[in-house]
């Protein structure tokens, strides 16, 4: 008998929607809930009972409403315990993304008792640690140093609670450090998208660089400017399209003529969402990171998406490899689509997700926290990382970390950020990011 499926409770680039998809092409009964903000306009899945849609959209209209948030609180309140309820009642599985939760994990236990299978998923700034985060720290966000400190260990502590009653735990090895149980390859499981048909892109006139910075600080879009603007200058015939915030569909479309996609500059995975939105129209991307070559080495061949992932100072001489070289282009987007249709397909990555169901995982896929000493974090500089983590430790102590039981990772962090490994009195303090010691 097929276990009923409930995926959500967030979207994540159309992650959940399309896992949903994937279940029901394998016959499996799923529906994806979301309960979070949905600023790309993925929508309100279909195959929601329709007094579920009408929950979901009230729901939304008293969280986004924030003047009136207060008086709203018991409604709202009793919206998600009414569908806590019904979910509790409905389905056997929860495939549950971004440390999404009905009633701030209460529910876990219950769910637990009642013999529910429980998978979380991490994509990134649910699991890690925010002096490693440029998402989190960006300047526009205007968090201290204290506050860093703060969410460091709330972040810790919510970890810990979905540690103790998941099932199984999907995330991926670059942004782990927090983790203490071992967990599933987030990249061996997949990102479900389906595989549009490939557009013919017109040869000849200027090369189409695309790139769609939800944060662009995060994603560097000041320095990723001036590389285009450098490669203009040079007599390189690039048509630059820039998006900010716009709807997931404007953005595929832009995407289906488009002859490259320049990611982001300090990315810790290969194909990101909207890199992998590129690959299933068979645009190649262009993305940076530190750990690039670490990750794709550690990375097994047949769980490795293909894209052009490189050092970021490397990026300006890949992008500019592409441009001038058509075929090279041509087989990058090609071998990405291919990649999707061979093995994360919505139905392949549900059928990846039945089997953490039923606890058939071979053991390849799993994977130890600290295993792998990758301390770069995504979404912020270098010299940004090593300053948030030098401030951190100088005011509250190497414990601020969070990396007690990862010794030789907080090591390698503390000599990277040109501050001593050996632990040391902390400034002690009354604020709420006092750490422990």
């Amino acid at each position: 008998m097929r276990p009923r499926v409930l995926v959500g409770l967030c979207e994540i680039s159309g992650y959940y929607g399309n896992l949903a998809r994937g279940m029901r092409e394998l016959g499996v009964d799923c529906v994806a809930l979301n309960l979070g903000p949905d600023p790309f306009a993925y929508g309100v899945d279909s195959a929601l009972p329709r007094w579920v849609r009408v929950c979901v959209r009230l729901y939304g209209y008293g969280r986004e409403r924030r003047c009136v948030r207060l008086s709203l609180a018991p409604l709202l309140l009793l919206l998600r315990t009414v569908l806590a309820v019904w979910a509790t009642c409905r389905f056997d599985v929860y495939i549950l993304g971004y440390r999404s939760t009905f009633l701030w994990y209460a529910e876990l236990p219950v769910l637990r008792l009642l013999h529910k299978k429980i998978i979380y998923c991490f994509h990134g700034s649910d699991a890690r640690p925010p002096y490693l985060d440029g998402s989190l720290m960006a300047t526009d966000r205007g968090l201290s140093v204290a506050d860093c400190a703060r969410l460091t260990r709330r972040s810790k502590r919510s970890l810990r609670r979905i540690e103790r009653h998941a099932d199984v735990i999907v995330c991926h090895a670059p942004f782990a450090q927090l983790l203490e149980r071992p967990f599933i390859s987030f990249l061996t499981i997949g990102i479900p998208m389906p595989v549009s048909s490939a557009p013919k892109r017109a040869a000849g006139g200027p090369v189409r660089v695309v790139h769609a910075p939800s944060h662009p600080e995060a994603k560097g879009t000041p320095v990723i400017r001036e590389i285009v603007a450098r490669l203009v200058s040079r007599g390189l015939p690039i048509d630059y399209i820039e998006l900010t915030q716009r709807p997931n569909a404007e953005v595929r479309e832009t995407l289906a003529g488009a002859d490259v996609l320049l990611d982001q500059l300090y990315s810790d995975t290969p194909m990101p969402g909207l890199a992998t939105e590129a690959a299933a129209v068979g645009c190649p991307t262009v993305i940076g990171g530190y750990e690039a070559e670490e990750i794709v080495q550690s990375t097994d061949a047949t769980s490795r998406p293909p894209s052009v992932f490189c050092h970021p100072d490397d990026l300006e001489r890949e992008l500019e490899r592409l441009l001038l070289d058509p075929a090279a282009r041509l087989k990058v987007g090609v071998d990405a689509r291919d990649f999707l249709l061979r093995t994360w397909q919505p139905s392949a990555v549900a059928a990846r997700y039945l089997r953490l169901a039923t606890g058939d995982i071979p053991e390849a896929w799993w994977c130890t926290p600290g295993s792998e000493t990758l301390t770069h974090g995504a979404l912020l500089s270098d010299e940004t990382r090593r300053h948030l983590v030098r401030t951190i430790v100088e005011a509250y102590g190497p414990g601020a970390l969070e990396l007690e039981d990862k010794p030789a990772l907080r090591a390698r962090l503390l000599e990277e950020c040109s501050y001593p490994a050996e632990p040391h009195p902390r400034i002690e303090s009354d604020g709420p990011a006092a750490s422990r010691s």
